[in-house]
C-alpha cells in the first residue's frame, strides 16, 4: 500500500504514461517546484527565465534580482488546487534587497500541501485519505557582472512531510533534501533605452534525491522576451502604453523510463538510477526512442504582457507538454494593478489557470487561482 501512496502524490504534477514510442520520464520528488513561482508568472503560464525586474526571481531565474530598482521588496503569495481537494494550496513569503548598486539577495519560504484525498479503488469504493505537505526555504544572491549581463544562483532547502494515511498509522518519511538554481539574463538594447530583447538560462532545482531515490524535478530553461515601453531604472518613467512576448522551452533533467520486458529486464534506453552529476549529462541521451523522444520532453511556452498608463497590467501564456511526458498543457490569463504613495510601490496580481488537450480532465492544475501582494520602498 505504501508504493501505492507515494506513486499518486508524486504523479500529481507529473503525469507519466508508457508506450513503445515513448516511455515517458521518471517520477520526481517536491511536487510544488513544478508550479509557478507566483501570481505574476502564473499568468504567463509560469515563464519566469527572460522577464523583467521582479521578485519572483528569487524562485525562478536568480539572475533577475539584479534588475531590482528598489532597495526593499516583499510579496505575500497564494495559490489554490481545487480539482486536488478543497484544502489544497501553495503560501509564500519572499523578500529581496539591493545590498549595493550591484548585488541583490533575496530570500522565499514556500509551504505548499495537497489537503487530504482520498483514494478509491477501481469500483468507487474508498480505500484510504492521505495527506502531504513541502517546506522550502530559499536564499538567492543576484551579481550585474557587465553593462547588461547578470548572474545569479539559489540555494534551497526542502522538507517533506510524512505520507500519512489518515486511517491507519501508515507513514513514510520524506526528505530533507537541498537544491540550488544557477541562471544568466542578457539584455539587448535596440531602438532605444525602452525597446529591448532578454534572453535567460537557468539550471533549476539541481540538487540531492529524496530519500536516495527520487531526483528532484531538474530543468534547464532557455527564454527570450521582446518588450517595448519599459524602462528598467523607473517604473514610473515607462510610456503610457509597453508590452512584452516571450518564449520559453523547457528540458527535464530527469531520467527517461526504460522499456522492460516481463522480467524487468531493460530492452530499451538505459537504468534510471543513476548519481545526479551523471544524469544532467545522460539524459540527452537515455531515451529509448532515440532523439525523437528527447525533443518530445520539450515544454514550450508562449506569454505576453501589456500595460495600461503606467498602472494596468493584463497578461496571457499558453504551456504545452507533450502528454506522454507530462501532459502540463495549460491557458494562463492574469492582470495586475500598482499604485505609488511617496517612495513606497504597492502591486496586486492576479491570475487563472485552466488545462486543455487530453490531459485536461484530470490536470491538477483545472481551475488554479493565484493572488499575489507586492510591497516595495526605497529607491536605488
Amino acid at each position: 500500500m505504501r508504493k501505492i501512496y507515494i506513486i499518486f502524490i508524486l504523479s500529481v504534477f507529473c503525469i507519466c504514461r508508457t508506450n513503445a514510442q515513448t516511455s515517458g520520464t521518471a517520477p520526481t520528488s517536491f511536487p510544488s517546484l513544478q508550479l509557478p513561482s507566483e501570481a505574476r508568472a502564473a499568468g504567463f503560464a509560469g515563464a519566469t527565465t527572460a522577464l523583467d525586474a521582479d521578485i519572483s526571481a528569487v524562485s525562478g531565474n536568480p539572475a533577475r534580482l539584479a534588475l531590482l530598482v528598489t532597495q526593499h521588496n516583499i510579496a505575500f503569495e497564494y495559490m489554490n488546487f481545487p480539482s486536488i481537494s478543497k484544502d489544497a494550496k501553495k503560501m509564500g513569503l519572499k523578500y529581496a534587497f539591493l545590498a549595493s548598486d550591484k548585488h541583490t539577495l533575496g530570500f522565499a519560504i514556500n509551504y505548499f500541501t495537497n489537503g487530504s484525498i482520498t483514494l478509491r479503488n477501481e469500483y468507487g469504493a474508498d480505500i484510504t485519505s492521505i495527506k502531504q505537505s513541502e517546506f522550502s526555504f530559499t536564499a538567492s544572491y543576484g551579481l550585474q557582472v557587465a553593462n547588461n549581463g547578470y548572474l545569479g544562483a539559489s540555494l534551497r532547502y526542502l522538507q517533506q512531510s510524512r505520507l500519512t494515511d489518515l486511517n491507519s498509522s501508515n507513514t513514510i518519511s520524506g526528505g530533507p533534501a537541498m537544491g540550488f538554481d544557477i541562471g544568466y539574463l542578457h539584455s539587448i538594447f535596440l531602438r532605444d533605452v525602452y525597446q529591448k530583447v532578454r534572453v535567460g538560462a537557468a539550471l533549476q532545482n539541481i540538487g540531492s534525491k529524496l530519500n536516495g531515490k527520487l531526483y528532484q524535478p531538474m530543468n534547464l530553461s532557455l527564454g527570450a522576451t521582446f518588450s517595448d515601453g519599459y524602462y528598467d531604472d523607473d517604473k514610473y518613467s515607462m510610456q503610457s502604453f509597453a508590452w512584452l512576448a516571450g518564449l520559453q522551452i523547457d528540458k527535464p533533467l530527469v531520467p527517461a523510463l526504460p522499456i522492460r520486458d516481463s522480467s524487468g529486464a531493460i530492452i530499451a534506453g538505459k537504468d534510471p538510477n543513476r548519481s545526479v552529476i551523471s544524469n544532467i549529462f545522460s539524459t540527452w541521451s537515455d531515451a529509448p526512442g532515440g532523439m525523437g523522444e528527447n525533443i518530445k520532453q520539450l515544454r514550450y511556452t508562449l506569454y505576453g504582457e501589456a500595460m495600461f498608463e503606467k498602472r494596468f497590467s493584463v497578461r496571457a501564456g499558453y504551456a504545452y507538454e507533450n502528454p506522454a511526458v507530462g501532459g502540463r498543457t495549460y491557458l494562463a490569463v492574469g492582470a495586475g494593478i500598482n499604485w505609488g504613495y511617496q517612495e513606497s510601490d504597492y502591486t496586486v496580481n492576479l491570475a487563472y489557470l485552466q488545462p486543455v488537450g487530453k490531459t485536461a480532465s484530470y490536470s491538477p492544475l483545472r481551475n488554479t487561482f493565484a493572488l499575489q501582494f507586492q510591497f516595495q520602498f526605497g529607491k536605488k
